[in-house]
């Protein structure tokens, strides 16, 4: 521990003295990648310093992530690490682009929505706590008279919410490290905390297993294949969905944190923070990001950012959006959605 702790308020938790501006995760000051930042998150453990303060803005939720993604590695100490304070109120002004500060009950819901959930790469939602809305609406009968599982962990594992309707039903002082309890048939589960952090799991018992990538059904591209969701990390920053005529047009605008592009000369470029906008119309007027073909000279994955706009609607406004390096070069390999059938 530091050399001196302090508690904060009356009955407040017992923190370090000295805490930690998490800002310095992102590129703000600097480059720093995901492993430098980690480092400094250990450096913050071995000097006792377990206080954090980050926010939504810092690195448009790059900062987060980062600490997010390094308490992930803990295992069953992870919830013991640290305090974490973040802001959900900063934003930008919808016209001017501005900074100003939105306390709205709407706003900050949708930076941590009450449900326990978000939207973490732009494509996908996941939840961070145990999912508050779900289990409410299952209700008691089938989370603790059925003991139905509420989902299933990526290591197969079935999640249970036991004694969050029926405290004759808490098993919380028999869980293993990992929030796991095997019962009287030899059946292994886990089990949310029912107060408190709401924890879901802390670590896994058996063996993740991978997702099969996302795919954009009814959505073809130039060649008429089915369109398939990339999955990259991508902090939105806006959603809309324009009518022209019989034609929708989806845009979601946000930051990249960290990919490398490839370019129209078959060279690659790092992006880090960057912001730019995605989006489709139909077959002939979209923007997204691919999957580049594989070589010996790139070093991790590649993706590219294939914009075609020959048939855009007439009142889509394509120069209006922030775009990122479109690549012109060579065509790439097409790649077929995966199956989600296993």
């Amino acid at each position: 521990m530091s050399s001196s702790s302090i508690t904060l308020g009356q009955h407040g938790p017992r923190m370090a003295s000295v805490g930690y501006g998490a800002m310095s995760l992102t590129n703000f000051y600097g480059p720093c990648d995901e492993d430098q930042a980690h480092n400094v998150l250990t450096a913050c453990v071995d000097l006792g310093i377990d206080h954090i303060d980050t926010s939504n803005v810092y690195g448009a939720g790059t900062s987060e992530s980062r600490i997010g993604a390094f308490l992930a590695k803990q295992g069953s100490h992870a919830k013991d690490m640290f305090k974490i304070a973040t802001k959900g109120g900063i934003t930008t002004h919808p016209e001017t682009g501005a900074r100003c500060f939105n306390n709205a009950l709407e706003h900050l819901e949708g930076e941590l929505d009450k449900c326990g959930g978000h939207a973490g790469r732009g494509d996908d939602y996941h939840y961070h706590i145990a999912p508050v809305c779900l289990i409410e609406q299952l209700g008691k009968e089938r989370i603790d008279d059925k003991k139905q599982p509420i989902g299933f962990a990526m290591d197969g594992y079935p999640i249970h919410a036991l004694g969050w309707f029926d405290n004759a039903n808490n098993i919380e002082d028999q869980l293993d490290e990992c929030r796991g309890y095997t019962d009287s048939k030899g059946r292994y589960f886990y089990n949310v905390m029912t107060q408190a952090n709401w924890d879901i799991l802390t670590c896994f018992t058996g063996k993740p297993k991978r997702f099969a990538k996302d795919k954009w059904a009814a959505r073809k591209d130039k060649n008429g294949n089915d369109i398939v969701g990339y999955p990259l990390k991508f902090n939105i920053k806006n959603y809309s969905a324009q009518q022209y005529g019989a034609e929708t047009c989806h845009v979601v605008t946000g930051t990249i944190p960290k990919e490398q592009l490839l370019r129209t000369n078959g060279s690659t470029i790092k992006i880090n923070d960057a912001d730019g906008s995605i989006f489709y119309c139909n077959p002939s007027c979209y923007a997204m990001f691919f999957e580049a073909d594989k070589k010996p000279q790139f070093k991790g994955r590649v993706i590219y950012y294939e914009r075609v706009t020959d048939k855009c609607p007439a009142r889509f406004s394509v120069s209006d959006l922030i775009l990122f390096e479109a690549y012109e070069g060579p065509p790439q390999t097409y790649k077929a959605p995966q199956s989600t059938k296993k």
